[in-house]
């Protein structure tokens, strides 16, 4: 079993991100599209649809829409998901399915 690192002391956890931190840039500067492929996968495009199913708008990330919405961004993930209705009185649901919400 493998634990996290909440229970190691805080001057513990700081040292290991420092660690993680110099690791991850090293291996950006080696390859600089490593990056870009860890933020694009990120990034699933979430429709706004109004109750008949139609597109009201495309956002290229749940961030996005959250951000412009005032909405967090795990409850539009929730509703994309199946797993809540509605947030904020508003329906998601990720572009790729958008045939599915139909």
């Amino acid at each position: 079993m493998k634990l996290g690192y909440g229970h190691l002391p805080k001057e513990k956890r700081e040292e290991i991100g420092k660690r993680h931190s110099i690791c991850m840039k090293e291996k950006f500067k080696q390859d600089s599209t490593t990056l870009l492929k860890m933020v694009e996968k990120r990034n699933i495009p979430i429709c706004l649809i109004d109750e008949e199913n139609k597109i009201i708008k495309i956002y290229k990330s749940s961030s996005e829409a959250g951000r412009e919405l005032n909405i967090k961004n795990t409850h539009i993930t929730k509703v994309c998901k199946n797993k809540q209705k509605k947030t904020g009185g508003l329906r998601f649901c990720y572009y790729k399915n958008i045939e599915i919400a139909k």
